[in-house]
């Protein structure tokens, strides 16, 4: 309701400034409440305690920085996160245009870029629990067979109802694949030295999420549609697909 409230009173443009400054203030305030790894803290995961001499064991378990960079796979992985980016936001970005340009209402095309954020908690909550139990790559894999099917679907998509079906498809994806992308790299990795070989890969998928809306956008206005745009979308998700299975955790 926010974001139909914005999208009508300010246009849809400024609606997506102004979620994301908001969105920005929000991060880092609530970030200064986080607290380092438990075990710094002489901690374990539920409040346990640790005994002896553990308390003061560093994570030194896994690869350096530059040990990781010098491998295959962290290219690889790169290679992965670009394409989540690159389809990730491309349609967080262009998928109320499209909708308008369907004669969809504004009203509606909010609605629809609401369900995905609201199906995201869902596809955390659930395929988080599932990679606990088989690993973060395999909640990867599933997110890139429904992406590329979401994607094959929207591009011929006409009605309202078949556009919040690609949501809420799009969004379970979405969700289980960003709560996966830390512990991915942690099984990859180690915990060495995660938090700075996370951060660099979070420019493969920073470099994807700012090609994808350029590269559509581009598209679109060379052939007035969507379609073609959404089509190299299914085309890079498949990409991400392969990339996915070449890595070894």
């Amino acid at each position: 309701p926010f974001a139909d409230w914005l999208i009508a009173s300010h246009g849809w443009r400024n609606a997506f400034s102004i979620m994301g400054i908001g969105s920005l203030v929000i991060v880092v305030l609530t970030a200064q409440l986080f607290q380092r790894d438990p075990s710094q803290m002489g901690l374990l995961p539920d409040g346990a305690k640790m005994e002896g001499e553990e308390v003061s064991t560093p994570n030194d378990k896994g690869l350096t920085f530059r040990q990781a960079i010098s491998t295959n796979q962290f290219w690889i992985a790169n290679l992965m996160l670009f394409s989540f980016g690159f389809c990730m936001f491309t349609l967080v970005v262009h998928i109320v245009p499209h909708a308008t340009d369907l004669s969809i209402s504004s009203s509606t095309a909010a609605k629809i870029l609401g369900l995905i954020g609201g199906v995201v908690i869902i596809g955390r909550l659930l395929l988080g629990m599932l990679a606990d139990r088989s690993g973060s790559r395999r909640i990867f894999i599933i997110g890139f067979v429904l992406i590329p099917i979401g994607f094959f679907w929207l591009v011929p998509a006409t009605e309202a109802w078949m556009l919040f079906l690609f949501a809420a498809t799009f969004g379970f994806a979405q969700g289980g694949m960003g709560a996966a992308e830390s512990p991915l790299v942690a099984e990859i990795f180690g915990l060495r030295s995660h938090g700075l070989i996370y951060g660099v890969m979070g420019l493969g998928f920073m470099t994807g999420a700012a090609a994808g809306p350029w590269l559509a956008g581009y598209i679109f206005d060379i052939t007035e549609s969507y379609k073609m745009a959404f089509a190299v979308c299914a085309a890079i998700s498949l990409m991400g697909l392969f990339f996915t299975m070449l890595l070894k955790p």
